[in-house]
């Protein structure tokens, strides 16, 4: 198996294309090797494989999985909520720990300043400028 920019893909057998059919059937083969080559002639750099059945293979395996060719808006993979995302936890190098984003936000107003610490400072800073 091979491709080439100007003559595409040659090579591919009809035992090729019934085991692609049977293991990636939300792909529409002919149209996925269209937007492969297309691709590739974007991506030239790319394009110098020794492999070209390992590449199909996956190119074939990532549009499946993200719900074949024909995959509508209400048919994707779905990803974590708004709600599961607010549960995340990072860690925050400022606070020495792993937080949300909730709880961290929490922390931080509770870190500010006072008014009259904040003033204190102040006025010191402009203590030692005019000395």
């Amino acid at each position: 198996m091979a491709w080439t920019a100007d003559a595409g893909w040659a090579g591919i057998t009809d035992t090729d294309r019934q085991e692609w059919a049977a293991a990636f059937p939300g792909a529409v083969l002919e149209q996925e090797l269209a937007k492969a080559t297309a691709w590739l002639k974007a991506n030239p750099k790319r394009a110098g494989r020794r492999n070209w059945r390992r590449f199909l293979v996956g190119w074939l395996q990532r549009c499946q999985e993200k719900g074949g060719t024909h995959r509508e808006a209400g048919n994707r993979p779905s990803g974590p909520t708004p709600e599961e995302r607010a549960k995340r936890r990072f860690f925050r190098g400022d606070a020495q720990r792993s937080m949300t984003d909730q709880e961290y936000a929490e922390w931080r107003r509770g870190q500010r300043p006072s008014t009259e610490a904040a003033a204190l400072a102040g006025a010191i800073t402009l203590a030692k400028e005019g000395t």
